[in-house]
């Protein structure tokens, strides 16, 4: 892997930390698949399991709001996990859905060579840069539904322009 680092993007960091993060989105992507071929992230059954997660809410554009830090007795408090990776030329998984108003505990390494992930919001946008073997959090929570484009933000070879997601918010 080191080998295919291009300049100016470092190489790996720890390929144990992107085994790790591999097998852990595996299961994810295993027990969160749909038959269209998304993957929906629901709620843990168990939501203690989640204590001592770091939960910071973050600024968003105007259709992404910080999580709520109140309860809303509907169990809509506890941020879902959703997992991520980059690597060339692709986002794993490529298709995510969502719901409206829940929030969401993104988690994203890149497993190669830097990468960047911007989440477009109409005319706004996050953008996330993802360094090799680091994996990244960010908290949201998407207060309309849409479709929603993932892509690249970092030239990472020939097949960079193709890097995309997508994120459906039902």
């Amino acid at each position: 892997m080191a080998a295919m680092a291009m300049e100016g993007h470092g190489g790996m960091a720890s390929t144990s930390n992107v085994e790790a993060f591999r097998a852990e989105l595996a299961d994810f992507v295993a027990r969160f698949s749909e038959p269209d071929g998304s993957v929906y992230p629901r709620p843990v059954a168990n939501p203690e399991a989640m204590s001592g997660m770091n939960m910071d809410g973050m600024e968003m554009a105007s259709d992404v709001e910080a999580a709520h830090t109140e309860p809303d007795h509907a169990g809509m408090d506890t941020p879902v996990e959703v997992l991520m990776l980059a690597e060339r030329f692709y986002f794993d998984p490529s298709d995510i859905r969502l719901e409206v108003d829940r929030p969401y505990r993104f988690r994203m390494l890149a497993a190669d060579v830097t990468h960047g992930a911007s989440i477009q919001f109409g005319e706004g946008a996050r953008m996330i840069r993802l360094g090799p073997g680091v994996e990244t959090e960010l908290q949201m929570t998407f207060t309309r539904p849409g479709s929603f484009l993932v892509y690249c933000t970092s030239y990472c070879g020939p097949g960079h322009d193709g890097m995309q997601a997508r994120i459906t918010v039902v």
